[in-house]
């Protein structure tokens, strides 16, 4: 007769999660395994509007449409991201002011000289904004236990950026209740 001893099946965990649950040992033979399972016991849950459900806040559908640098770190705020905004405020600055800015001027004293160098700086502050965006909507749906993973996060600011910054923005609508008292 062989020794193994089966958890009890009230420790396996649910279908998701983090925190620490009780260890269990299996005995076979002469070895014992010990398995700590780690669950949070708060199950997962879907985004609250779909990736194309934009036009449920359409002041701010326009608003990511037409100037996306405004809703991007209006939403970093919301989701205290990166000084609330302001990393993402200044790497837009970079790229729509201060570069054509530098750029214009530089042309001007030293003429096509100094050219080849923009495009790729500015390439550069491009990844790192898709790279603050893909982090952040990963921050977003971590710590609301939404259903997604890192590839698929990748995937949805590349392709569909401003209709991920509306379905974040959405999501982190109904944390800002304000309180009226009269």
């Amino acid at each position: 007769m062989e020794n193994q001893h089966e958890p009890p099946p009230n420790l396996y965990p649910p279908a998701s999660g983090i925190v620490a649950a009780p260890s269990y040992s299996v005995v076979t033979g002469s070895v014992v395994q010990t398995t700590t399972i780690i669950t949070t016991g708060v199950p997962l849950r879907d985004w609250k509007y779909d990736i194309c459900g934009c036009f449920n806040n359409f002041p701010f559908c326009l608003l990511t449409c037409f100037c996306p640098c405004i809703s991007e770190c209006s939403l970093a705020h919301r989701a205290k991201f990166l000084n609330n905004g302001l990393g993402i405020l200044l790497l837009y600055l970079a790229t729509y002011l201060i570069l054509p800015f530098i750029e214009a001027i530089a042309r001007i004293f030293v003429g096509d000289a100094l050219s080849g160098i923009f495009g790729p700086l500015r390439l550069i502050i491009w990844i790192t904004i898709f790279v603050l965006m893909v982090v952040l909507r990963i921050k977003i749906r971590k710590e609301r236990n939404i259903v997604g993973s890192s590839v698929e996060d990748c995937c949805c600011v590349f392709w569909c950026n401003q209709c991920t910054t509306c379905q974040e923005y959405q999501e982190l609508e109904l944390d800002d209740v304000v309180i009226v008292y009269h």
